[in-house]
């Protein structure tokens, strides 16, 4: 299983018809990530790109920015997907190496290719300047 087969709508699905219909808490959310995936809090972080205690506080109940609540439904649908009955044997899948790339990896990779540079714009004296 690749990634790219899932697009955020579809991972959405997936996790919206295995959740009951109902609308998880980012809390909640956060939480069945955790024990389904069975990925460390530094793992969870890495995946968001946020740290270890950004992670802490949504599952303590702090709200999350719309662009993580959206990665937590893609994330939790490919995990939703994974063949395994255990969170070990999940987190071994979300682990193994296939052809060079894990499928954590490929998350980590997608998560980078979406980064956008959060600074302001050179004004244009900055730019004279240069």
């Amino acid at each position: 299983m690749s990634v790219e087969k899932f697009s955020s709508t579809g991972a959405q699905a997936t996790y919206k018809s295995t959740a009951n219909a109902g609308v998880l808490t980012s809390a909640s959310q956060i939480s069945e990530l955790r024990e389904r995936s069975g990925l460390t809090i530094d793992q969870l972080g890495r995946l968001f790109g946020v740290s270890r205690r950004s992670v802490h506080n949504w599952i303590n109940g702090k709200s999350m920015a719309p662009q993580h609540e959206e990665r937590a439904s893609l994330v939790l649908g490919i995990i939703n997907t994974l063949p395994g009955t255990t969170p070990q044997e999940r987190r071994a899948h979300l682990l193994a190496s296939r052809e060079g790339k894990s499928i954590f990896h490929a998350l980590l990779a997608q998560l980078h290719e979406n980064a956008t540079l959060q600074v302001s714009a050179l004004s244009p004296r900055e730019l004279i300047q240069l």
